[in-house]
């Protein structure tokens, strides 16, 4: 049984992160015999309603009460609601895609059964970078209470997280990567260097898409005009997002496109026309939107934070510049201006890397061996 909060009821929706970890695991687990239940708790659905995606995968989106702090909500209502779920899948296992105060839907549900979390973000990163003081203390809160009540089996998504979590020596938590979905791996390589660039992803000051565009109309001023496509919409503060149009609006015309949130399926598409995804966040953990551009075949220029430097070998599968350095990011994207052979190279090595590491049936077979290893052990 797969625990996580607020998974879309319209999978299309679906925009990056946990969700798109999930999205792209559970169909591979099912490939391999295990029956899913995806359960995700959510205080603004009307009803409770059942998803299938096949025989062995469905989706139980349940409603839970609001309440001013969500704890409350995972211990009043949520733990009951896994009770009943528990009692009716029977499953092995629970595993938690989301750790912090959602691991208090455990409180009350009344029999010891073997669970896992796989810890996706690290949240005393994100409040070092968030501006909000109540979402700050929320990932203090968070952070606090995964420490304190985490279950003794742990997956970690890179070896960055892990060993910001302490765990960096211990051999019994592993390390398993998200999956990416097939569809990227069916992109083809492009055949020449059209300069056009991707950026997916929430606009807000965290992910920093400024910069991008200070370095675009830096290269502007030179002759070298690359065109860019913005998938995402505003984050917690829309003025980032106003001041990001405004900038593309005065110093590059016609060179953005902000087209919006867009269907799952239509993100292999948009990297099928484009050359190069950019991300030049200011913290990051191990982001889907790398993984999923590495695994069609795509150059990304990143900035070097968080895990990023573990997805990437620089100038080999990829490109990562210094978190704010404009030049820098300009001085790569300069390099690789018109150079069919340069991104052609990269494009290669990259999709080779991804294939070992992100491919969904093996990151499955991973899972399932650390799930015969957790019911060994209990």
């Amino acid at each position: 049984m797969l625990l996580v909060p607020g998974f879309p009821l319209n999978r299309e929706a679906i925009r990056g992160g946990v969700h798109s970890a999930i999205l792209n695991l559970a169909p591979a687990l099912a490939k391999q015999g295990v029956t899913v239940r995806i359960v995700s708790l959510n205080p603004a659905l009307e009803n409770d309603t059942v998803a299938r995606w096949n025989d062995q995968v469905e989706v139980h989106y349940c409603r839970i009460i609001k309440t001013p702090v969500k704890v409350l909500a995972y211990l009043m209502t949520g733990s009951g609601i896994l009770r009943r779920q528990i009692d009716d899948f029977q499953p092995h296992l629970l595993h938690y895609q989301i750790g912090g105060n959602f691991l208090f839907t455990r409180s009350f549900i009344g029999r010891r059964l073997p669970y896992l979390l796989t810890i996706h973000g690290i949240s005393m990163q994100e409040a070092k970078v968030t501006r909000s003081f109540r979402r700050k203390m929320t990932y203090y809160f968070n952070a606090w209470i995964t420490r304190r009540i985490r279950p003794d089996n742990i997956i970690h998504i890179s070896n960055y997280s892990k060993a910001l979590c302490g765990d960096g020596g211990n051999p019994k938590f592993p390390v398993i990567y998200n999956a990416a979905g097939e569809s990227y791996f069916q992109v083809t390589q492009r055949e020449s260097m059209g300069n056009r660039l991707l950026y997916v992803g929430v606009v807000d000051e965290r992910k920093n898409l400024l910069l991008l565009l200070k370095a675009m109309a830096a290269l502007k001023a030179k002759g070298k005009v690359y065109r860019l496509t913005v998938v995402g919409g505003a984050g917690q503060h829309p003025e980032y997002f106003d001041l990001v149009r405004s900038y593309a609006d005065e110093r590059l015309q016609a060179e953005v496109d902000f087209i919006g949130w867009q269907e799952q399926h239509r993100l292999p598409e948009l990297l099928q026309q484009h050359d190069i995804m950019v991300l030049p966040s200011q913290q990051e953990t191990l982001p889907m939107s790398v993984a999923e551009a590495m695994s069609a075949g795509r150059v990304v220029v990143a900035a070097n934070v968080g895990g990023l430097e573990e997805m990437i070998r620089h100038g080999e599968t990829g490109f990562l510049f210094p978190s704010n350095e404009e030049g820098a990011l300009t001085v790569i994207l300069d390099s690789l201006f018109d150079n069919t052979t340069l991104m052609q190279n990269v494009s290669l090595q990259a999709g080779y890397l991804a294939r070992q590491r992100y491919d969904s049936n093996r990151i499955a077979t991973q899972t399932i061996e650390y799930y015969y290893k957790v019911l060994h052990q209990s």
